[in-house]
């Protein structure tokens, strides 16, 4: 499992929403009708400010913390 990172330095720089823009895009190009991720407690509020839903009940994961699945349709 991996985790997306930005450097506290460039946070609140459009970063982060251009490598989600990027992936969406990619997701599309290759048909794919919905994007489905697994979050931390941290990034959930980014991720659902940009549509994603609640795909299951949190999960362990990513250590002692859990991990939040979502989803969200192209």
């Amino acid at each position: 499992m991996l985790l997306l990172y930005v450097d506290p330095q460039a946070r609140f720089r459009g970063v982060s929403d251009a490598l989600l823009a990027a992936m969406q895009a990619a997701a599309r190009l290759r048909g794919r009708k919905a994007l489905a991720l697994d979050s931390t407690i941290t990034a959930l509020r980014f991720y659902t400010v940009r549509g994603f839903g609640v795909a299951d009940p949190p999960l362990p994961g990513f250590g002692a913390s859990r991990r939040h699945p979502l989803v969200k349709p192209l």
